[in-house]
């Protein structure tokens, strides 16, 4: 099988194109079994007990979860393309974002996170091992007309969560930058 890789971008080609192209598929291998198996189970215990199909049920294959989330994204998209108040494209993306959050097999927790010296900022989402964050899931929100890169976007105010208020240093930096010279530039940066 050859793994199909069409949407990934290889950011300042942080992979070699030798581990794409050769190795990437089997360090999956593993991972895919695994979700074969829960797609199987599922089948199964669904059979046994005459359970209708759900997409979203907690025990499907991450890629079941996250295909059942097409009607939702183009949902949204049709509606962020008639709205531009920032207070309620937010709303529209966070229930979206929810959502895939929990297709992934992560939890849903918006809050706000201390950086030091930078301020808080909104984050949607957090994996720690012990009290080292593995993985913070951040949101972007898209407030002009053109459908720009993620990383080059702002935060913006609507974000802010609990009446906190976000320094104005961090509203001017792009994600991209706020990524690898706030949060990478941490003692205990997520990885």
């Amino acid at each position: 099988m050859s793994l199909d890789l069409t949407g990934i971008n290889n950011e300042n080609e942080y992979y070699s194109h030798h581990y794409l192209s050769a190795i990437f598929e089997g360090d999956l291998k593993d991972t895919f079994s695994q979700w074969q198996a829960m797609e199987d189970s599922y089948g199964e215990t669904r059979k046994a007990e005459q359970q209708k199909s759900d997409p979203f049920a907690e025990q499907r294959a991450p890629w079941i979860r996250l295909k059942s989330l097409s009607q939702d994204f183009f949902r949204l998209q049709n509606q962020l393309e008639k709205d531009r108040d920032p207070k309620f494209r937010l709303e529209l993306q966070n229930a979206f974002f929810a959502k895939l959050i929990t297709a992934l097999s992560y939890h849903w927790q918006p809050a706000m996170l201390n950086l030091g010296d930078t301020g808080d900022i909104p984050i949607l989402a957090e994996v720690a091992h012990s009290l080292n964050p593995a993985l913070w899931v951040l949101g972007a929100l898209n407030t002009a007309e053109d459908k720009d890169d993620p990383l080059n976007l702002t935060l913006k105010p609507e974000q802010w969560l609990y009446e906190h208020e976000p320094q104005a240093a961090l509203l001017n930096l792009r994600l991209e930058d706020l990524i690898n010279k706030a949060i990478f530039g941490l003692d205990h940066p997520p990885r």
